[in-house]
């Protein structure tokens, strides 16, 4: 499971403590202290997942940038050659 994940989960739970009636005003804003505690503590995993993810991002550019130039050097071989035949 992703911190992201987590992330909702936690969000999710809270969100059904609030709503809850029988949760008082006073422990609202517990639950919302609370969630706010363990979101700040994941919050450095997130960043470097978004990190992570930012660098196979830009990898697969990479990657995809050098695809397209074999592409455009075979089709230009392919017309070359092709030319070249009688």
């Amino acid at each position: 499971m992703t911190t992201k994940d987590e992330i909702k989960k936690l969000l999710a739970e809270t969100e059904a403590k609030i709503r809850d009636p029988s949760t008082s005003g006073t422990e609202c804003n517990l639950v919302i202290l609370d969630f706010a505690d363990q979101v700040s503590l994941k919050l450095p995993k997130l960043f470097l997942e978004y990190d992570r993810l930012e660098k196979e991002l830009e990898s697969s550019r990479s990657y995809c940038r050098w695809l397209d130039k074999q592409y455009h050097a075979a089709h230009e071989n392919a017309i070359k050659t092709l030319n070249g035949v009688p």
